[in-house]
């Protein structure tokens, strides 16, 4: 069972908002985007195969404002001054996740994972009411998936005790960025690399 409290807001893509608002003040809505959540989840995660070589885990939760009658953002907003927006409804994001990674036979080193949340899409409503609560924002099925290979615990280190992992990511889904969660259907493609030391 995990039981985790935090904090989000956004500062990153605030800096992409400024520079919007230079180039086209009219046109852009700075959105104070700040919560507090926890989030509840379990996991099931047994050692499979000969000597636990294959490893499964299994996760699943629900992410929960601490505050829901605040919602995921302000509800004045920073740019234009004494405007307004309407506050967000919807007061959760569930998830779930899956990890496989197996240490022996023909995919030795293979890592996957892929993790799947029902995203809400932030609505930017104008009104003139600073308490009125917006329609129930629409979500989408956000999917997040890593496949790559990293080096078994029982090989030596490639670099002394350093042992990489080498990864390619897609995520497709609702922007995860900052004010951008208004944006559905957002792709993106990386190239990871880890190490770990002992």
């Amino acid at each position: 069972m995990k039981f985790q409290f935090g904090h989000e807001s956004t500062h990153i893509g605030d800096e992409f908002t400024l520079g919007a608002l230079k180039a086209h003040p009219n046109d852009f809505l700075r959105v104070n985007v700040s919560y507090e959540y926890y989030d509840m989840g379990g996991s099931f995660e047994p050692n499979l195969g000969k000597e636990g070589r294959y490893e499964i885990k299994i996760r699943a939760g629900d992410i929960w404002l601490w505050n829901p009658d605040h919602g995921w953002y302000n509800s004045d907003l920073l740019q234009p001054f004494g405007k307004f927006i309407a506050l967000s409804n919807r007061n959760h994001e569930p998830y779930a996740q899956a990890e496989l990674y197996v240490d022996g036979g023909l995919f030795r080193g293979l890592i996957a994972s892929t993790d799947i949340r029902d995203r809400t899409i932030y609505q930017y409503v104008p009104t003139s009411n600073a308490q009125t609560k917006g329609q129930p924002e629409p979500t989408q099925v956000s999917i997040n998936t890593d496949v790559g290979w990293r080096q078994p615990d029982s090989s030596p280190g490639t670099f002394g005790r350093v042992r990489p992992t080498i990864y390619i990511r897609y995520y497709r889904g609702v922007n995860p960025n900052g004010q951008f969660r208004s944006q559905p259907n957002f792709q993106e493609f990386g190239l990871g690399f880890q190490f770990r030391f002992w």
